[in-house]
Order: structure tokens, then C-alpha cells, then sequence
């Protein structure tokens, strides 16, 4: 909240309302800074649709007693131990780089969130895969939410990105397997794929 003052930015609000859509929980700011989500009468998470993986994955995160801490970086989001740090210039590259039939938040502020959350100790902690066309455990994850989400959010099938010039400050991660049999070919797919600008 007081990166959002200090810049003039909304990155908190952003983050809460694409949680919300993912996760089907009603989720706020609480006044200690902690997020928290309703619950009914017995304590249990009232959801109104969305990701059962991602609404698991928050409820888990919350309830953990090893507090997440949020940072703010101007040009990368990462994890490290119990914190978590985002970067809303990263992630609105993201947003602005997916093709027109992915859903913009398929790597979104929400996603890219619960992403470093299961990075993080409080999440799995697991790592990602550094080799070309592959994933890892906690892209899989996502993947399982985006599944959940529906069609138009694909399956991210490279974790690293795809660099087709060493001079191109462009790259591209596939979200379909017709996107990831084009950029191993060389070739850019205006389908299913994430520009990312380094």
C-alpha cells in the first residue's frame, strides 16, 4: 500500500481484483496490511467460482504462519525465502504482450502474484525448469489454474522465454502447443504467446 502512495499507482487494488476473479474468494486489505477473505459461518472460504487450485493455494498462503512479505521492484518479479517481490512494469509488459486470444490476465497481475507465492516458502518453494520447451512444478501449478480459468487462459509450455535474435530485446513464451512447435522452428507466433520485452 505505501509503494502505491509513494508511485500513484493502483498495483495493490490490481492484485486483489484479479485474485478475486481467479480465486472466487471475496478477498480485502485488512488493517494490519494482511490480506484476509470472508468466510461462513463455520470458517469456511465463501467463493463464487474461479480456480479451486488458486482459491487452495491463497487460503494456504494466508492461514501459513510464516508471514509473506511484499516488495516492489521496478523491472523483475522473483521470491526469495518468505518474501515475494512484484514488479507492475514486468507485469504490465506481460499484459500488454498477450495475444489477442489469451485472456490478458493469463499472466497477470493475479497469476504472476500466486506465481512467486509458490516459489516462496510459504507456497512449495519448488523452482522452475531453465531448459527451453519445458515447465516445472510450479508452472505446472498455474497451468492448472489457468485449465481451471478456461480455454482462453492456454497452457504456458516453456518456462524460460523464447529469444529468436541474440539482438532482439524481444522474446516470447507459448501458451499452446502450436505456438511452442513455432518458436522452436524459429518462427513467431501472433497466437497464443507472451512478448516479453527485456
Amino acid at each position: 500500500m505505501n509503494v502505491d502512495k509513494k508511485l500513484g499507482t493502483n498495483i495493490i487494488q490490481s492484485i486483489t481484483k484479479d485474485l478475486q476473479e481467479i480465486s472466487g474468494l471475496n478477498l480485502t486489505i485488512g488493517a494490519n496490511g494482511h490480506l484476509i477473505y470472508d468466510v461462513d459461518e463455520n470458517g469456511k472460504p465463501i467463493s463464487n467460482g474461479g480456480s479451486e487450485e488458486a482459491r487452495n493455494l491463497i487460503t494456504s498462503a494466508i492461514s501459513n504462519l510464516t508471514v509473506l512479505k511484499v516488495g516492489y521492484n521496478k523491472s523483475k518479479s522473483y521470491s526469495a525465502g518468505s518474501g515475494i517481490v512484484l514488479s507492475d512494469n514486468q507485469i504490465q509488459g506481460f499484459i500488454n504482450g498477450t495475444s489477442s486470444d489469451l485472456d490478458k490476465r493469463t499472466l497477470g497481475y493475479g497469476m504472476v502474484f500466486l506465481h512467486e507465492i509458490d516459489h516462496s516458502t510459504v507456497g512449495s518453494g519448488n523452482v522452475d525448469s531453465k531448459t527451453l520447451g519445458t515447465t516445472g512444478d510450479v508452472v505446472d501449478r498455474m497451468n492448472k489454474i489457468r485449465a481451471q480459468m478456461g480455454f482462453s487462459w492456454g497452457q504456458r509450455l516453456s518456462y524460460p522465454s523464447y529469444q529468436l535474435s541474440p539482438f532482439s530485446k524481444e522474446s516470447y513464451l507459448p501458451f499452446s502447443r502450436t505456438a511452442l512447435n513455432s518458436l522452436n522452428t524459429g518462427l513467431i507466433s501472433l497466437n497464443s504467446t507472451i512478448r516479453v520485452i527485456r
